[in-house]
């Protein structure tokens, strides 16, 4: 479960650009016409679906199937067991084509089926909303709203040891902001409200693991400023408080109040290469005098390298808090993250991506240490508007100074996407 906070680009999913901001990046984009593309931003309009237009709506239904093979699916240090699953992924998109408004809805589910441990399957859904109201060319009201069954990957370091199911969480998020930007300079205040709600589940003895003390809320309110110097140099900086509810038990309640600062830039040394630096400080002030106040100083930076055309090199660097509830009793976590990927363009419709990341988290309030290694390669083959095929590989490996917690883990999938 991640509840990750000190982020300077979390707008919490609202959409917060205004006319004002549209128009002049259309004219800067016109400065910027002799600039690289990624392969991730290229336009493909031809593989994208007609929809259905009903009035001001414009439908796109899709439904996906994969099969999968995990060759530890109970993610344990030994014994390890291999299962294949089916997967089965319907999704319907509801966009809008008002002339200045946005009003969005999206629902879909997950439905999984294992060949041999029926214990594994489950079935989630959720159910999302964004809007925008343009007030006039400078000023836009944003809400975004979401609700929805998850649930928790068994690598995730909170994730409880114990069980034999998925763990399920209900996780609710509602968040609303104001934006003032008239093209460089801009304003942005926004709340938001998150709450992450764990599914009682059955153990590997039998018996029903009680959840309820990892339910965790948060209330949170920041405001942004930001300077756009030219189409290639951006500064912002933004402040956030937030107050953490945590359920809880007799032996761990870990509410706390939240401040953060933090600040950052955006710059083009050339059309090839773009970097992205952040730093800040967060503090989180427990109401229990036994748990120590946290002070955490945040650093990320990001690359961008456009060597061809056809390829894209991704790099970063970046230390985080995670305010999420462990399993144990864990209050929360500091990451230090680094990650490096590629996107290739083999053909017009054929995209190849590698990603490898390592990631070391300090539990705080204990003396818990992780390593976690990731690598995945993918294929996307877009075989036309309609249909998508994909290959996905995954090799996961931990390393804890906690007994049982080593583990490795691959996986594989292979899957299909209709959609219209």
């Amino acid at each position: 479960m991640q509840a990750l906070a000190l982020d300077l680009k979390s707008d919490t999913g609202l959409r917060s650009g205004t006319v004002a901001y549209g128009r002049e990046l259309k004219r800067w984009d016109q400065a910027k016409k002799y600039g690289a593309e990624t392969v991730r931003d290229r336009d493909r309009k031809w593989a994208q679906p007609d929809g259905i237009r009903i009035g001001n709506y414009f439908i796109f239904p899709s439904v996906e199937t994969r099969y999968e093979f995990d060759d530890n699916v109970f993610v344990t240090a030994g014994q390890k067991k291999a299962d294949h699953a089916i997967q089965v992924l319907p999704k319907v998109m509801f966009r809008s084509q008002f002339a200045r408004h946005v009003a969005d809805f999206e629902f879909g589910g997950r439905a999984k089926k294992f060949a041999t441990h029926d214990e594994l399957d489950f079935i989630t859904a959720y159910g999302a909303f964004d809007g925008a109201l343009h007030i006039n060319q400078a000023h836009t009201l944003s809400l975004s709203v979401f609700s929805g069954l998850e649930t928790e990957d068994r690598l995730q370091t909170g994730s409880n040891f114990d069980a034999i199911e998925k763990t399920k969480i209900w996780r609710n998020r509602a968040s609303i902001g104001l934006t003032r930007d008239a093209g460089r300079g801009y304003l942005k205040w926004g709340a938001a409200f998150e709450s992450w709600d764990f599914r009682d589940v059955r153990g590997r003895n039998g018996t029903m693991i009680d959840q309820d003390a990892r339910d965790l809320k948060i209330f949170s309110s920041d405001l942004k400023l930001g300077y756009r110097f030219s189409p290639g140099f951006n500064v912002e900086a933004k402040l956030r408080g937030l107050r953490r509810l945590h359920r809880g038990d007799a032996i761990l309640k870990s509410d706390a109040w939240g401040y953060e600062i933090i600040g950052g830039l955006k710059w083009e040394t050339s059309p090839l290469l773009r970097w992205q630096f952040t730093a800040g400080y967060g503090i989180r002030d427990y109401d229990d005098p036994n748990l120590r106040t946290s002070g955490i100083g945040l650093v990320e930076a990001r690359a961008t390298w456009l060597p061809l055309r056809a390829l894209t090199i991704y790099g970063t660097v970046r230390r985080s808090y995670d305010d999420g509830i462990s399993a144990s009793g864990t209050t929360g976590k500091v990451d230090d993250k680094i990650e490096i990927a590629a996107d290739y363009e083999a053909l017009r419709n054929v995209i190849f991506t590698i990603r490898g990341n390592y990631t070391k988290s300090e539990f705080e309030n204990s003396s818990r240490r992780d390593q976690l290694i990731i690598g995945n390669f993918q294929v996307h083959y877009l075989m036309s508007k309609n249909w998508k095929i994909t290959f996905d590989y995954e090799y996961a490996e931990r390393l804890s100074n906690e007994i049982g917690q080593d583990l490795r883990r691959n996986r594989f999938w292979i899957g299909a996407k209709y959609q219209f």
